[in-house]
């Protein structure tokens, strides 16, 4: 008996360095799990975001197929400077004439611009019971991301209807109306929307008077929905940029771009389409010039931010990183991108992931 305790008295057991060099292990190990968790959960997420935005993609091209054109995305309608509002109206009107031929507008493009208001706010209205002012679905509040829901989801069924309250509102796209005459009536019967929205990321907001914007939010993204930029031909340069040349500027005649933002849910977080550039070996290094070539020409542009919820700044005060090769629209210094690091996360149809995989 008296060995037998002698020998277990003699096993030897942990020290306290043995101990807490387990202990050590086991959280490195347990860290390394959870990131590569975490890292698996966010490369899901993306993937799924990757994939809505190619369906949206294609929905946009099932647009072209029927109505003969890709739609616009009411940038510019709201426009405080006159000449780029009647740009941006008139580029919805142009194409309400061509996709809806028998759709009857006015000649004079303002007319029928007003005409198109009326008939989408009379059509679709709501009484917002908690202060009872009525809302109206309004075209000059629509933006970019309006634009994503509108042309390939339609408009509601029906919405003449009181609200509890106008944060309440909820846009569910039914198609447009099946008459030709009357795409925007509310009512069946409709053509099916060329895109099934999930509701329960739609988000409608009211102010002003007016019901002004609607937006389709990504999956496990909160507060930056998609937006939808159409590509635009510079009639001076006859490149397709987003913006246009200003020959009435004497500053900067020949490359005066104006930027075109999107502000998503929260009021800074801002969205603009990208372009390439490239640097004109032309030129001395004394005087360069940042060439900016729309992004994906004669077509158009999805983005969304990133699992970050965040599209980036539109004036950064640091260039793109030299091996990128997009730079953000806007008034563009000679060889300065405007970029930020917020932009590196943002997915869109022409990468085939986050920008940042873009990297050379």
């Amino acid at each position: 008996m008296g060995r037998t305790l002698d020998c277990k008295r003699a096993r030897p057991g942990f020290t306290l360095v043995e101990l807490l060099t387990v202990i050590v292990i086991i959280g490195l190990l347990v860290g390394m799990i959870t990131a590569a968790a975490i890292a698996a959960r966010n490369s899901g997420r993306r993937a799924s975001i990757r994939m809505e935005i190619a369906q949206l993609d294609a929905s946009f091209g099932a647009y072209k197929d029927k109505y003969g054109d890709y739609p616009p995305d009411f940038s510019f309608v709201n426009d405080p400077n006159p000449r780029l509002q009647k740009i941006g109206r008139d580029s919805v009107v142009r194409h309400l004439r061509k996709a809806f031929p028998r759709y009857p507008l006015p000649a004079d493009n303002d007319l029928a611009w007003a005409k198109f208001v009326f008939d989408v706010g009379n059509n679709y209205w709501f009484l917002a019971q908690d202060t009872g002012q009525v809302y109206r679905l309004n075209p000059s509040y629509f933006d970019p991301a309006t634009a994503m829901v509108f042309w390939v989801g339609g408009l509601p069924e029906a919405l003449r209807t009181p609200v509890p309250s106008a944060q309440q509102v909820m846009w569910t796209p039914a198609g447009f109306h099946a008459d030709p005459t009357m795409p925007f009536r509310q009512g069946g019967p409709r053509m099916a929307p060329l895109f099934e929205f999930a509701p329960e990321r739609l988000v409608a907001r009211g102010g002003m008077g007016q019901t002004i914007y609607v937006a389709y939010l990504p999956p496990y993204i909160e507060q930056a929905p998609y937006a939808y930029f159409l590509a635009r031909m510079d009639r001076g340069s006859g490149r397709f940029e987003y913006g246009f040349t200003d020959p009435n500027d004497p500053n900067n005649p020949n490359d005066d771009v104006f930027i075109a933002a999107f502000y998503g849910v929260a009021p800074d977080n801002v969205c603009v389409p990208y372009l390439d550039a490239y640097m004109d070996p032309s030129l001395p290094p004394t005087n360069p010039r940042c060439e900016r070539h729309w992004r994906n020409p004669n077509t158009f542009q999805i983005i969304t931010a990133g699992l970050d919820g965040d599209f980036g700044l539109p004036f950064a005060a640091q260039p793109a990183p030299p091996s990128f090769r997009y730079s953000k629209v806007g008034v563009v210094f000679p060889g300065l991108g405007h970029w930020s690091n917020a932009d590196n996360d943002n997915q869109t149809n022409f990468t085939k992931g986050r920008l940042e995989d873009e990297l050379e």
